[in-house]
């Protein structure tokens, strides 16, 4: 005989209501059902209506940074790692403020992808830059050259507000 926990009639009967749901309600562009890691389930339906994201934006003082700068060698174990525990990612990973919580996008004008928060800094932190009030936003690139020539620039960027 086979026994089943709870967890397993849990995952069972919701399996069986999203099929349900697939056969009994019309599912559009607006609505969508998720399945995360196989063991929990999403289901968002917002009355046929998309939410909006909200974009928040803000003056960012906006530098680049390689991996270099870190103060870590190749050999450390943690050599090419975020603060957030996540792998450096170029056209992603950026450094910036701690009031801006990790994984929260963020779009730089400029640039035609969204950031991600990953990392923190020590110059984020301390460096109170030369406009004052502004987010302080850091780059990664693997290009050293790039990054110099880019510099420190004062642009706008929209901010996930989650």
């Amino acid at each position: 005989m086979k026994f089943i926990n709870k967890k397993q009639i849990f995952l069972r009967i919701n399996s069986l209501l999203i099929l349900l749901i697939g056969i009994f309600l019309p599912i559009n562009h607006n609505q969508f059902i998720q399945a995360k890691k196989s063991e929990q389930i999403f289901i968002e339906i917002e009355n046929n209506s998309v939410q909006e994201d909200k974009w928040v934006e803000k003056e960012c003082e906006v530098t680049m940074y390689t991996l270099k700068e870190c103060g870590k060698s190749p050999k450390h174990p943690f050599y090419g790692i975020t603060a957030s525990g996540a792998k450096v990612l170029e056209g992603r990973t950026i450094a910036a403020s701690p009031e801006i919580p990790f994984e929260t996008e963020i779009k730089i004008s400029g640039f035609e992808n969204s950031f991600v928060v990953e990392d923190r800094g020590g110059m984020i932190k301390t460096y109170r830059g030369r406009w004052p009030g502004a987010l302080k936003i850091d780059i990664y690139t693997k290009d050293k050259d790039g990054a110099l020539e880019w510099g420190r620039q004062k642009v706008k960027c929209r901010i996930l507000d989650n």
